[in-house]
């Protein structure tokens, strides 16, 4: 692509060359959305009803944080689709079989509630992916950029 810019000067782009450095931005950009999913199990933020004695030794009341053995922490994949229609694609997944429960809450058996316990709502929410995106290809796009004579 090429267009002039007035007595300014000649502005050359390169498609895909921009293209090209959106890739590395748009990885690193997941893998920080990831980290933020993955540190709201550690904060004490959780509201449960009553007192849980867990597997792991303490009793915990409200708030609480979402880790008793890490099971479902630890259960984290994040997966890149380099052939999705569009261009490369990431999954982030948590492999415990509990885990859309935790997410989501859940009625047990017996009839009791558990609240769920949305770890992934308040970085999306708060644009964790679109600002470390938007900061990382900026940088990106600066090294690519011609340099002004």
């Amino acid at each position: 692509m090429r267009f002039t810019v007035g007595d300014v000067g000649t502005v050359h782009l390169n498609d895909e060359e921009i293209l090209g450095a959106m890739v590395e931005p748009f990885m690193q950009a997941n893998e920080i959305l990831g980290r933020a999913f993955q540190a709201r199990f550690d904060m004490w933020i959780w509201t449960w009803p009553g007192m849980t004695q867990r597997r792991a030794g303490a009793p915990v009341g409200s708030p609480r944080n979402i880790v008793d053995l890490g099971h479902l922490r630890d259960s984290y994949e994040f997966a890149r689709i380099p052939h999705a229609p569009g261009g490369p694609e990431y999954e982030h997944g948590w492999a415990a079989e509990y885990a859309m429960a935790v997410h989501e809450g859940a009625r047990k058996r017996n009839g009791q509630t558990m609240p769920g316990r949305p770890w992934t709502l308040d970085p999306l929410e708060n644009g964790v992916l679109e600002n470390a995106f938007i900061k990382l290809a900026m940088a990106a796009l600066e090294r690519i950029r011609e340099p002004r004579l």
